[in-house]
């Protein structure tokens, strides 16, 4: 299965362009399931993917805050952590004048988003929670 064309759904249809780049990351293998570096998926290296899904894996909210408490690490890039959202099981983050990035749990995997900088997070994190739940109705 191609996970890449998700990331056209999740930016268009589901972000009204206010992401740019995605990428989905399985929790049991800890690796990326989207082709990592292309135009629309993050460049996500192996360690960045391993933390994300250890720490999403075993939920737990004081464990998820404290690890990402010292930043949030996509594509060599360190954001910084704002908050966590325990019912939603979401992660965001800010960089300066590189934008912003939502991590969201699904069952098996975590969908990462990355908020063009001047672009609208909040639509990203709704658009994110929409591809989730999607993913979830489809055992994913």
């Amino acid at each position: 299965m191609s996970w890449d064309s998700y990331a056209d759904s999740l930016i268009g249809s589901y972000c009204e362009y206010h992401a740019d780049k995605m990428a989905i990351i399985g929790i049991d293998t800890a690796s990326c399931w989207t082709t990592p570096g292309t135009a629309t998926t993050l460049n996500i290296s192996p360690e960045e993917a391993a933390n994300i899904a250890a720490l999403f894996k075993d939920w737990d909210f004081s464990r998820v805050q404290s690890g990402f408490s010292n930043g949030i690490f996509v594509e060599g890039k360190k954001y910084r952590f704002l908050r966590a959202d325990d019912d939603d099981k979401l992660v965001v983050g800010k960089l300066a004048e590189n934008g912003a990035i939502t991590l969201m749990r699904a069952e098996q995997c975590v969908v990462a988003a990355h908020t063009a900088e001047g672009k609208q997070q909040g639509k990203v994190n709704d658009g994110t929670s929409k591809m989730v739940e999607y993913l979830k109705s489809v055992g994913y």
